[in-house]
């Protein structure tokens, strides 16, 4: 898995007891089929990935990553002064996760470096 972007299995086992699970587990994968032709051309419709959260694999376009990018932000703010226990719920495509404030951070962490590493691929012409 070289286009991980939070390389799971590296999380050492004190870590995941102390964060959970679905801290520890949440990942994006990178679409190892991406083109520059298609990056071009028809980017927003582009499948870039699969992000990997609470047990659930959801297909996402360029689009998705971008819109859930922008949400994650209104999440990160409304969980800020929380306790680590106290749960939001997020939307993401069409499904609801119920997230306390370290994993909607990991989250919100997770799809702006994906983000941002798709766009440098492209730019950087490692997508041949």
């Amino acid at each position: 898995m070289t286009n991980s972007i939070n390389h799971p299995w590296g999380i050492s086992k004190k870590m995941r007891e102390k964060m959970g699970n679905t801290w520890a587990d949440m990942d994006f994968s990178i679409n190892p089929r991406l083109s520059t032709v298609n990056m071009r051309e028809r980017l927003m419709e582009q499948p870039v990935g699969e992000l990997h959260l609470a047990n659930l694999d959801i297909k996402m376009k360029y689009s998705d990553l971008m819109r859930l990018n922008k949400h994650m932000k209104k999440y990160v703010n409304k969980s800020y002064h929380s306790s680590i226990e106290e749960k939001f719920t997020v939307e993401v495509k069409s499904h609801t996760f119920f997230l306390n404030k370290k994993e909607i951070q990991r989250l919100e962490e997770t799809i702006n470096i994906t983000t941002k590493s798709v766009i440098r691929k492209y730019e950087l012409g490692l997508y041949l």
